[in-house]
C-alpha cells in the first residue's frame, strides 16, 4: 500500500519499471500521491504490455495526471486483459 506516500511521477516511474517484471504484486494503492502524467503514463505503458498480473490499481486522488491521464488509462483497458478494478475517482 503506498497511498498517501507522497511518490509523485518519480516514483510511479519507477513503479512502472517493476511492473514490467513484477510476477506477484496483485493490488497497487496509489491513491493520492500527486501523479501526473508523467508517472501515470509510465505505470500505464507497463499495463499495456499485459507482462504484470495486476489485478487492482487505485489512483483516485491524483488530480495532477488531469484529463489527458485519464484517456491513457482507458487506452490501457481496451488491451489489458488482468485488470479487474481500477479507481481514478
Amino acid at each position: 500500500d503506498l497511498a498517501y506516500s507522497d511518490c509523485q511521477d518519480d516514483g510511479a516511474e519507477a513503479l512502472g519499471n517493476v511492473l514490467t517484471t513484477n510476477k506477484v504484486l496483485k493490488i497497487l494503492w496509489m491513491t493520492g500521491n500527486g501523479v501526473g502524467l508523467r508517472g501515470v503514463t509510465a505505470l500505464i505503458g507497463a499495463l499495456m504490455a499485459n507482462v504484470s498480473p495486476l489485478q487492482e490499481l487505485y489512483l483516485g486522488g491524483n488530480w495532477p495526471m488531469g484529463p489527458q491521464g485519464i484517456r491513457l488509462v482507458a487506452d490501457m483497458l481496451r488491451v489489458n486483459v488482468t485488470l479487474k478494478c481500477i479507481c481514478v475517482g
